[in-house]
């Protein structure tokens, strides 16, 4: 863009927005151009904050008008480089669009800004003993309109489903300037194609969310967590597969790999409880409004050994259960302490998370004890976050091998944290030249300049 262009821009929306919404300090922009995993990097002469729909709306208007592209970014929290401007587009930041934050209790629905915090709705909700279902280790950060963007899915997928499950309907502004009107929370809606779920998961590459309504759920009052030791993730799926068939009180099925454990002992000075030898630890989480111990006992004592049950680690209280998922909760700050790792997040099929598990292990061995691979995820759902150190050439080879064996299990090369612009010349591999036109079609509807978000999907 030229410097014409953008002196119009800023006089343009200069007139609208408050004085605080305008930053051109390098100082104060620099906090925002690296995301979160430190591998991503970028430039911007120009920060936009606007505090509401209407000022979303006149900074893209007035972008279309002077040939602006547009950087969209929530809590910054992405983990495939979705929120970083590369090229010097205009980093439009949604983090003080969070005046709204109301939960209503009688229907169990939020209304709530697009830079509202996954915390602060917790703790808005929790005053009525009700929660959102998706959660996320970076609860704290995460802003709910950017995990509508990316349609995150996190801790808990297996019994409330990924953030499309929980968004009712929203409120954006779409890449031709235009709006979509301020939607009624209906529970159900049948008139016509809905255009919710369609921006759900699009990555921001169709238009900007700036408020959303959500599917409230009630907290569950009994909570019980075991950690599981297995020899073989083909025993541990095993496992999962019965634990699943006995009861629908499942509300976490985790998997920890021994690494994983390794890393958050050195890192945290703490020692794992069970030292008798494994491969993967299983955490799982039982809740229901009652008896959520003595349940989580009648499964472990009907699907597992003796053995094995006495090497099996069990938080009842508020206190134990918390212990066990600090495990698998401080795995991925633990690794940033220690290196900053290329992150894979895979998917496949459940039946062949025991194939992805040996693929990724072969393609550590083909490369001669280079690569450290620290593994942990959502077995409940076949997916495995794949974290990777190493130099460069090395990650380089190990990602495009592992990404063609996923293709290979007929997996997805993202579960969670989206294409971003880390993924987009490996989406070929798990969608066909049709999907891939299609989606340019969706872009050039809704976006037809690129405006919003230029390098991100594709």
């Amino acid at each position: 863009m030229s410097n014409s262009n953008l002196d119009n821009f800023v006089e343009e929306i200069s007139t609208k927005l408050d004085p605080g919404a305008i930053v051109r300090d390098p100082e104060l922009i620099a906090a925002f151009t690296t995301d979160w995993t430190r591998r991503v990097s970028g430039k911007c002469d120009l920060l936009v904050r606007p505090r509401d729909h209407q000022g979303v709306l006149d900074v893209v208007q007035a972008a279309i008008n002077h040939h602006i592209k547009l950087q969209i970014q929530g809590g910054n929290t992405s983990l495939s480089g979705g929120s970083v401007p590369l090229e010097g587009e205009v980093l439009l930041s949604l983090g003080r669009l969070c005046a709204r934050c109301a939960v209503d209790p009688d229907t169990l629905v939020a209304t709530v800004d697009a830079g509202v915090t996954l915390e602060r709705l917790q703790r808005e909700a929790m005053k009525y003993n009700l929660t959102l279902g998706v959660d996320l280790a970076s609860r704290g950060t995460a802003t709910l309109g950017g995990m509508a963007a990316t349609n995150a899915g996190g801790l808990h997928v297996l019994r409330y489903g990924s953030m499309r499950s929980s968004v009712i309907s929203l409120r954006c502004v779409w890449g031709d300037g235009t709006e979509s009107p301020r939607s009624a929370p209906l529970i159900k809606d049948n008139s016509g194609i809905s255009l919710t779920p369609l921006i759900v998961g699009s990555e921001g590459t169709l238009g900007v969310i700036t408020e959303l309504t959500l599917r409230l759920v009630p907290v569950l009052n009994s909570k019980a967590v075991a950690m599981v030791p297995f020899v073989t993730i083909a025993d541990a799926v095993a496992f999962a597969g019965k634990v699943r068939r006995m009861t629908e009180a499942v509300s976490a099925i985790e998997m920890i790999s021994r690494r994983a454990i390794r890393i958050v002992e050195e890192v945290k000075g703490v020692v794992f409880p069970i030292r008798e030898t494994f491969e993967l630890a299983v955490l799982l989480e039982i809740s229901s409004n009652a008896g959520a111990g003595d349940e989580l006992m009648e499964i472990l004592q009907g699907t597992l050994l003796a053995p094995q049950l006495q090497s099996t680690l069990l938080g009842i209280d508020n206190t134990s259960w918390s212990g066990l998922w600090q495990w698998r909760e401080s795995i991925t700050e633990s690794i940033q302490r220690v290196g900053e790792p290329l992150k894979l997040d895979l998917s496949v099929p459940v039946s062949a998370l025991g194939d992805l598990w040996r693929a990724v292990d072969e393609v550590q061995s083909d490369l001669a004890g280079g690569l450290d691979v620290i593994r942990f995820g959502h077995l409940g759902d076949g997916n495995i976050h794949v974290n990777l150190l190493a130099e460069e050439e090395v990650l380089d080879l190990a990602e495009v091998e592992i990404y063609r064996r996923v293709a290979e299990l007929d997996g997805s090369i993202t579960a969670e944290h989206g294409i971003g612009t880390l993924k987009k010349e490996f989406l070929s591999l798990v969608r066909t030249e049709w999907e891939l036109a299609r989606m340019r079609d969706l872009i050039a509807i809704f976006n037809p300049g690129r405006t919003l978000n230029p390098n991100v999907l594709i």
